[in-house]
């Protein structure tokens, strides 16, 4: 997704699973059409919470390793990662206000 950082195979365990702050995976793909509707609330989601998480866009065709992992089947998923852990996981398109209630299980 344009604007979104990304994050791959190669970097996964190091920008998300010892990362110093939250972090939240948008499992997405270039075909997916819900992911593309996702892509402008996580962009509002990443300025709200600038400095005290991150948000990173992950290509479940390029990265399979790590979705096989986290047992990614469905686009979009986001998996909610705190301290190396996952916290939270949600599928499927999410308007802004029900995506409200796993941001804020962060604390942030």
């Amino acid at each position: 997704m344009a604007g979104m950082p990304e994050i791959h195979d190669s970097n996964f365990e190091a920008d998300a699973l010892k990362a110093p702050h939250p972090v939240v995976v948008d499992f997405t793909a270039t075909w997916c059409g819900p992911c593309k509707m996702l892509g402008p609330i996580l962009k509002e989601y990443q300025a709200e919470y600038e400095g005290k998480l991150k948000i990173y866009s992950m290509d479940l065709d390029a990265n399979q390793k790590t979705a096989v992992m986290l047992g990614i089947t469905t686009v979009p998923t986001l998996v909610f990662l705190k301290d190396g852990q996952e916290i939270a996981r949600c599928t499927g398109y999410r308007p802004k206000p029900a995506l409200a209630q796993y941001f804020q299980k962060f604390g942030v």
